[in-house]
């Protein structure tokens, strides 16, 4: 008697998921399981990660054959199902907000900006300020730090190859193990801002960080829950670097479902 009732409440609850994602125009595969697959289309990782912060854990289904952009979606109780549904209309509705990175949600003066004048200064044996580092920053407006420290060394008559140049920048910001100057680092949100606008926003990040190093520091950090969506230097062209707002659109369609699903 208890099987058959589970079982009749399951399908009741699977019949109302269905009708509800046919009211939000999101494409079902139909199943005599106790689990559907929806489409999402460039928003599944955002949907199921959504999802995961709200203790709905979902099977993001993108990576197996002919399912790109399919979540599958297992079926519990009424009550599961009511909760399942109220987050998932959350998730769809909340409007996006996009963060940058360096100097925005972490304090770097004392490691990017160190490993640039550490660098400097071993290829061109001359000291420099954290000031003149500033004023090429405005001058110049180039947003990659190897390609700055770059640009300075010219100046100065050095003239490295790139290679080198990013090689030496590691060892100071990375150091070994992420020992280096990547530990000065400091975070320069209040978490507690952070988690009231993660109840009212898609929260994003859009950086010109490699992507080893931001996971590094939003894990270091402890914020990287907070984030549906990340932006780093791999996912772009190198055409298309910041301030390119090509990362923005990125992000824009991976977490707007309507748009991924069209």
């Amino acid at each position: 008697n208890y099987m058959r009732q589970y079982v009749k409440e399951n399908k009741e609850s699977k019949t109302a998921f269905e009708k509800f994602l046919s009211s939000q125009g999101i494409r079902f595969v139909k199943s005599d399981a106790n689990f559907l697959l929806a489409f999402f289309g460039k928003a599944h990782k955002f949907v199921s990660t959504s999802l995961a912060q709200k203790n709905i854990l979902v099977k993001d289904r993108s990576n197996d054959p002919l399912l790109d952009g399919f979540v599958r979606i297992t079926i519990g109780d009424k009550k599961k199902n009511k909760k399942l549904v109220l987050e998932l209309k959350k998730i769809l509705s909340q409007p996006l907000l996009a963060f940058d990175m360096d100097g925005v949600l972490v304090d770097v003066s004392e490691s990017y900006r160190q490993a640039i004048k550490k660098t400097t200064e071993f290829f061109s044996s001359e000291d420099i300020s954290l000031e003149e580092i500033q004023q090429w920053k405005n001058k110049t407006g180039i947003n990659n730090d190897w390609e700055l420290t770059k640009t300075i060394l010219n100046a100065r008559n050095q003239q490295i190859e790139y290679s080198k140049i990013i090689e030496k920048f590691q060892e100071f910001y990375l150091g070994k193990n992420f020992g280096g100057l990547i530990k000065n680092e400091k975070l320069l949100i209040d978490m507690e801002l952070l988690e009231r606008l993660s109840k009212n926003f898609c929260l994003a990040i859009f950086t010109g960080r490699p992507k080893k190093e931001t996971e590094f520091s939003l894990d270091f950090f402890g914020i990287k829950k907070y984030f549906s969506e990340l932006i780093c230097m791999e996912n772009l062209p190198a055409d298309k670097q910041k301030p390119d707002p090509l990362g923005l659109e990125i992000i824009k369609a991976n977490t707007n479902f309507k748009k991924g699903f069209y």
